[in-house]
């Protein structure tokens, strides 16, 4: 949609008239999705197959993952393997077809079809927003719609094939491999660590000085959310709202005098100041979190070390 927005509005202010702006504006979001998918099979999947941390990351050990890998793996194109590549999340199958080591110009033809299923919509949409045609703009959310509903339909699809193959499969899916060993033994470690940190965290464990940054850290949070959430523009006037109104369709050169940080009005600075300073407390806490859970795992480490040293 964003595509449809900034680049069909370029185009149109070039000059362009509004069908080949918008014709111009869908090659080039197909050409992202397309790009982004080629890159992150082949510049990330295929060169970090061997990485643990991200087959981890990519759950190559859990059941819907490996009946995703049996639907990728088949040779031609089958609707089950189209569904997926168009209906699942580019993190994690765009991945995982790097770390199949799959060749990339069937992945690519297989993803070509959300030409027409998403990138069409999603980007007439968005360019349907900044046409000139009071008529011609009204179609925007009901082409926003179709998107959105072709998207579900291609997400419910490729869940139906997932679930389809893990019951046709599911003894041979449930069986750990040999190859997984290492990603298991990882997801342990992680598990036991989290737990670990949880424990050494929790709040009658946590020195004053942390509590006192938790809870001021709250406050603040939720105070400027009642800065930007209270409706102070209703009853102090116009001079009481955080933000200039500023949409996807207006013009920064236009309607903000060229600078984009004009949208933010004194109040609006207020509130995110706060936001800031609440943020900044927040870190703070999660920095010593994190450095105090790695001193006291190191402390049994450091003592049985050197308690297991032969003496002279």
């Amino acid at each position: 949609m964003v595509t449809g927005v900034v680049v069909a509005s370029s185009a149109m202010h070039a000059g362009w008239g509004f069908w080949p702006a918008t014709a111009w504006s869908v090659c080039v979001g197909f050409m992202i999705k397309m790009s982004f998918a080629a890159a992150a099979q082949k510049l990330i999947g295929q060169p970090l197959a061997r990485s643990t941390a991200v087959r981890r990351l990519v759950g190559v050990d859990k059941v819907e993952i490996r009946a995703i890998e049996m639907i990728l793996s088949q040779r031609s194109m089958t609707v089950p393997k189209v569904a997926i590549l168009i209906g699942g999340p580019d993190w994690p199958v765009a991945v995982l077809c790097g770390l199949l080591k799959l060749d990339l110009m069937p992945i690519l033809a297989s993803i070509a079809p959300v030409l027409f299923q998403s990138v069409i919509p999603c980007v007439c949409s968005g360019a349907l927003l900044v046409a000139r045609d009071p008529k011609i703009k009204a179609l925007g959310d009901s082409m926003l719609a179709l998107a959105g509903a072709l998207q579900g339909v291609a997400g419910l699809l490729a869940g139906y094939y997932i679930q389809e193959k893990i019951e046709k499969h599911f003894d041979e899916l449930t069986v750990s491999r040999t190859k997984d060993v290492d990603v298991v033994r990882l997801a342990q470690e992680s598990a036991a660590a989290e737990t670990r940190y949880k424990a050494m965290t929790s709040w009658d464990a946590l020195p004053c000085p942390m509590k006192s940054c938790i809870l001021l850290g709250v406050i603040i949070q939720e105070a400027c959310l009642f800065v930007l959430a209270g409706p102070w523009s209703s009853i102090f006037g116009e001079k009481a709202k955080c933000f200039k109104k500023f949409s996807l369709i207006d013009s920064v050169r236009d309607d903000l005098g060229g600078n984009p940080f004009a949208i933010v009005l004194p109040l609006g600075e207020v509130a995110l100041g706060t936001f800031a300073f609440g943020c900044l407390l927040l870190t703070i806490f999660y920095i010593w979190a994190k450095v105090h859970t790695r001193q006291v795992e190191g402390t049994p480490t450091e003592t049985s070390s050197e308690s297991g040293t032969p003496s002279d």
